[in-house]
């Protein structure tokens, strides 16, 4: 056997710049481990601060991928001895990418991996030393495994080590620090999860590790990769055709016992798979009979595409997946195809999921182009229902969605594509043609359908930010303002939030709807009517939004001073203290506020501007203001009438006296002329 130099696993001698993870581990920056990184996860020295004398190292995760949160809390738990076991996990400021990044410490294993990196052909294993060094050994730690729920997904010759020193016990590698299966060859995967893109191909059961056991088995039989020099598509295609064991082994010689367990473990259908028994009672020396699988329908004549004769609907349904749309949805239109379907394949169950394909229209389908995809996708799923969601570009299994949706987001791919994927109910229509009652199945419709509602909902803690924090638990927050320090958990949200303001990268809103996502989804106690506030567009209710959900974070988390928040929520009060009626109000708020900032506290601030007492007492001025008014509006009024009526009065008394007083002059004038007349 051909195996890499101890010296590359050896603990550094240097003493370079470290970085403390937890305050108990310094993690050394100059220090990397060659023999002890992953493929997206290079390995450094990692030294116990509160302990001597052990061997640890650390991976440094790609931020660009999303770790497996869940498998770490399950496999802390666990601590098995037959498997790379967390010891602490936690993000650290990482110097040379200028950024924090995801870390995970592990105990060294006293041995090196089985195979080297790069090692593309070895001396092949003799069969006694495959059967005891690496399958009884891996065999138990499925079972510890499959007992928590932890599928391991990485079984390959470059991720299994020796556990001692003597090199006779397998300890299987680093299953976390990626994306389930991400790192697998094609080879090493089920017909399934090699058609899946490779961080889409979900963790689903200890079934994929049994087959990957398989390969594996195979791999050091042969001392190089089975299938070594043929294309990916070729690999999947030749499984197809013929089936795993005899594609993979071909025209290799494989001893008579290898030769059971490894027809056992690369059985394609899941249901005649072996299981862990199965296997444990093979090493035990019991003989095995291979479990009756019926065979999947061959039709009575083969349907010519693009060069190729199918006879089964699997077949089919890859070459159609490798064709231009237009011509594929031709193809799925024609009455060839459907005389194929219901004369020659004659599989009622894939007729009737035809029918039912071609009945099912969603509303999303942007145009025909849109309709003829989803079409082409649901009749993928018809011919071959344990085939991943396959939808323009994208290839996923069922619990790959999240991975799938998460990836494109850090890398700034098309998230519309996942969208339509989700809107065109694709996960739904995959689990209904599974024909099973289960209540798995049953749990991961109504998932799905919680997470349309939470695509469609526009508001800030929804749509497709929601969608991905709820399909991928430990994702960090993707904020442009926060990416980049790797806030996984809201206990960090409100301090990296703080760090953005004093960095100056946000100078209005502090929450974007990528932190308003993470926290809905966190965070169940938080009222809906503060997301909704985010968007409001008047400027006092918006600020105040703001404002009460960061409050919320300092109050259960702290930490207890956000000096650059404050000063943000100062400069910003005014529009919240114009809001008041009452110039006295507002006058004694614009004076108190000072002495508020200078306590530190969202949560005082926010009492403080927000009051709901101080809301009420001006409300209720307001309204004895307004009755004030109308009591003088009315006296005013009064006034005004009195005042007319007075203008009246003295009018027609004014008129009289005239009339009178023009009387008197007028005789006055007659007598004077009749005196001068001689007549008086």
């Amino acid at each position: 056997m051909s195996l890499p130099s101890q010296a590359n696993t050896g603990m550094s001698a240097a003493s370079g710049a470290t970085v403390r993870l937890k305050d108990r581990f310094d993690i050394q920056y100059d220090a990397p481990l060659a023999g002890l990184r992953s493929p997206s996860a290079p390995a450094f020295v990692a030294r116990d601060a509160k302990a001597s004398g052990g061997r640890h190292f650390a991976l440094i995760c790609d931020p660009k991928l999303p770790s497996r949160m869940e498998a770490v809390r399950k496999l802390q738990i666990l601590k098995s001895s037959g498997v790379l076991t967390p010891v602490e996990v936690g993000a650290v400021d990482w110097a040379p990418a200028n950024r924090r990044m995801f870390a995970i410490v592990f105990e060294q294993p006293l041995g090196e991996r089985i195979v080297g990196l790069g090692d593309n052909t070895f001396d092949p294993w003799s069969e006694e030393a495959i059967v005891a060094y690496v399958v009884a050994p891996i065999v138990q730690t499925l079972i510890d495994l499959e007992r928590e729920g932890v599928p391991h997904r990485g079984i390959r010759p470059g991720n299994v080590f020796f556990r001692d020193a003597a090199r006779r016990v397998a300890l299987l590698g680093d299953c976390v620090s990626a994306p389930p299966g991400m790192h697998q060859p094609v080879v090493y995967e089920t017909i399934e999860g090699a058609m899946a893109q490779s961080h889409a191909r979900g963790a689903g059961t200890i079934a994929q590790d049994l087959y990957a056991l398989g390969v594996l088995v195979l791999h050091l039989l042969f001392g190089r990769m089975p299938s070594a020099g043929m294309t990916e598509d070729k690999v999947v295609e030749a499984k197809i055709k013929r089936g795993s064991y005899f594609a993979l082994v071909d025209e290799q010689r494989v001893p008579a016992g290898l030769g059971e367990l490894v027809r056992g473990l690369l059985i394609d259908e899941p249901q005649g798979r072996w299981r862990l028994g199965d296997v444990a009672m093979w090493l035990d020396g019991r003989r095995m009979t291979q479990k009756p699988v019926p065979a999947a329908p061959r039709a009575q004549r083969a349907f010519e595409l693009e060069g190729e004769e199918c006879v089964t609907a699997r077949h089919l349904a890859l070459v159609l997946d490798m064709m231009q749309p237009e011509p594929a949805g031709r193809v799925l239109r024609g009455q060839n195809f459907e005389q194929w379907v219901t004369r020659s394949l004659g599989d009622k169950q894939v007729v009737e999921a035809i029918n039912t394909a071609f009945a099912t229209r969603s509303d999303s389908a942007a145009g025909s182009a849109g309709e003829n995809m989803q079409l082409i996708s649901r009749m993928l799923m018809a011919l071959d229902p344990a085939a991943p969601i396959r939808y323009r570009d994208a290839a996923t299994t069922i619990d790959g969605v999240g991975t799938l949706l998460s990836v494109t987001m850090l890398n700034g791919g098309d998230v519309q594509l996942v969208a339509e994927l989700l809107q065109a109910r694709l996960p739904q229509f995959w689990c209904l043609r599974q024909g099973s009652s289960k209540g798995d199945d049953q749990a991961a419709l109504r998932f799905f359908d919680k997470l349309l509602r939470y695509l469609e909902d526009k508001r800030p803690g929804y749509g497709i930010e929601r969608v991905a924090y709820e399909t991928t638990p430990g994702l960090h927050c993707l904020s442009p303002f926060i990416e980049g320090r790797y806030v996984d958990r809201p206990a960090d949200l409100l301090a990296a939030i703080e760090f953005a303001v004093q960095a100056k990268t946000i100078d209005i809103w502090p929450i974007d709807r990528h932190i308003a996502a993470f926290i809905a989804a966190h965070e169940r106690a938080v009222d809906d009517t503060l997301l909704y506030a985010l968007v409001q567009t008047d400027p006092a209710a918006r600020i105040l939004g703001n404002l009460q959900l960061l409050a919320y974070l300092q109050d259960t988390y702290g930490p207890p001073l956000v000096p650059g928040l404050i000063l943000l929520f100062g400069h910003q009060a005014k529009p919240v203290i114009e809001r008041f009626k009452s110039r006295y109000t507002r006058a004694r708020l614009q004076n108190g506020l000072a002495a508020v900032l200078k306590e530190n506290s969202l949560r005082k601030l926010a009492d403080y501007l927000d009051s709901a007492d101080e809301q009420r007492r001006d409300a209720q001025r307001f309204q004895q203001a307004r009755r004030e008014f109308q009591q003088m509006t009315k006296q005013l009024e009064k006034c005004d009438r009195q005042e007319e009526e007075l203008h009246s009065t003295a009018k027609i008394a004014g008129h009289s006296v005239a009339v009178k007083i023009a009387g008197l002059v007028s005789s006055g004038i007659v007598a004077v002329t009749l005196f001068a007349m001689g007549v008086l």
